[in-house]
């Protein structure tokens, strides 16, 4: 269960770090936030859980050695969310979501992390459908907070502290996964 938590939360912050960029500089309306929070949230759950049936597809060609895959992909998410959040970031140019399209090809792109755990989760000891709602409430959670943040106090340095933080969560819950597994 533990390592279920860091992932959620791992990737909630990932998601956090999102919104509250794309807030920064009141780039959105009430209404696309809205949007946002709901698609960012529902698209981390069901990309999850897109991300598992796929590594259930390639389990029969990788059997034995499903676990020892599953902790390489979340060391590369967590080191993918670590490198992103050194990354310098700069200002983003005011743009407004001119259709639903636009919004779920943005959720789309920032929840590949997700897919990627949700293919890394096949060893979890965790029914899949709890994990993805977990992970939709926490999701629509720190949107919703990062979104406020962004408003409040428009900093890129507390969304890269998100993304760092995020990505050392996924980080230790591989290495508490490889002791378990292992």
């Amino acid at each position: 269960m533990t390592i279920i938590i860091l992932l959620t939360l791992g990737l909630a912050l990932g998601m956090f770090s999102s919104s509250m960029l794309l807030n920064v500089e009141n780039c959105f309306s009430d209404k696309e936030n809205f949007k946002a929070i709901l698609v960012f949230g529902i698209g981390q759950g069901v990309l999850l859980y897109l991300g598992n049936l796929v590594g259930n597809a390639l389990t029969y060609f990788f059997t034995s050695y499903e676990g020892l895959i599953g902790i390489i992909i979340m060391v590369l998410v967590a080191f993918k969310m670590i490198y992103e959040s050194f990354r310098i970031r700069f200002k983003f140019k005011v743009f407004q979501i001119k259709k639903n399209a636009d919004l779920f090809l943005l959720a789309l792109a920032k929840g590949f992390h997700a897919f990627f755990i949700g293919i890394a989760s096949l060893n979890l000891i965790f029914p899949i459908v709890n994990f993805a709602f977990l992970l939709i409430g926490f999701s629509i959670l720190f949107s919703l907070l990062g979104i406020q943040a962004g408003r409040k106090w428009g900093r890129f340095s507390l969304a890269n502290l998100a993304e760092l933080l995020g990505g050392i969560f996924i980080l230790i819950s591989a290495i508490i996964f490889g002791f378990q597994y292992y």
